[in-house]
């Protein structure tokens, strides 16, 4: 009796476990107006060719975000600060982007493109054609990795 109790605390023991218990990979949330909401600072840019760069703003004191809002009107801003820190020296806004599927539509052209990675700390954006925003990168990206 006592071998058939081990027995069955050994099974129970085992089928508890989950391989997913050990997964640390984030959960990829849906591509939403709502789960896109929030501020989201920028931390890597993908170039044409592939390479991955960390992104190094103008400003060491203030870092360089965009921020959506998922209400009524989704709207999003763009913010780059300058070389001294006091002034914006970009700023682009959209008044009423579109969630459809995983892309993101009727917006400036920063904002545009397919969300290809959506986490709770996590959003990657990419575009079809290379964007060319000087400041941010001059040789062009294909996309934009930003966290929160």
């Amino acid at each position: 009796m006592k071998k058939l109790i081990l027995f069955l605390s050994i099974c129970m023991l085992l089928s508890s476990c989950n391989k997913d218990d050990d997964n640390n990979t984030p959960k990829q949330l849906p591509v939403t107006a709502d789960n896109l909401k929030g501020t989201w600072y920028i931390k890597q840019i993908i170039k044409p060719d592939g390479s991955v760069i960390n992104y190094q703003g103008k400003c060491a004191t203030k870092k360089d975000y965009i921020r959506m809002w998922g209400f009524i009107d989704n709207k999003a801003e763009l913010i780059l600060n300058g070389d001294d820190c006091v002034f914006t020296n970009q700023r682009s806004y959209c008044s009423n982007f579109i969630v459809i599927g995983n892309k993101i539509t009727a917006c400036s052209y920063f904002f545009m493109g397919t969300v290809s990675d959506l986490t709770t700390n996590s959003l990657r954006i990419d575009y079809n054609e290379t964007q060319y925003i000087g400041i941010i990168n001059p040789d062009g990206m294909k996309s934009v990795i930003y966290y929160r």
